[in-house]
């Protein structure tokens, strides 16, 4: 059995990939995921409506340690404004 070693850096560098691939996508993700939560991995994308579901979902498909470079966010339907005072 091989096991990989990952460094922080690399793990970072991953998300990194993950979370851009996110925002260059939000468009679609609005019309395909509609207030859901997402996961996403190397353009993969899992969803679910809850972020227990989602993370329970994960959970059985990978390792801890993997997760941890995802990208996952809630993708509104609607638009969203923050008002910061």
């Amino acid at each position: 059995m091989t096991a990989l070693v990952v460094n922080s850096e690399q793990r970072f560098k991953a998300y990194e990939q993950n979370i851009t691939w996110f925002r260059g996508h939000y468009a679609k993700l609005r019309k395909e995921h509609p207030n859901q939560f997402v996961a996403i991995n190397k353009a993969s994308v899992i969803s679910d409506k809850t972020l227990e579901g989602l993370l329970a979902k994960l959970r059985k498909k990978y390792d801890t340690s993997t997760i941890t470079t995802f990208a996952i966010e809630f993708v509104s339907a609607s638009d969203v404004e923050l008002i910061l005072i």
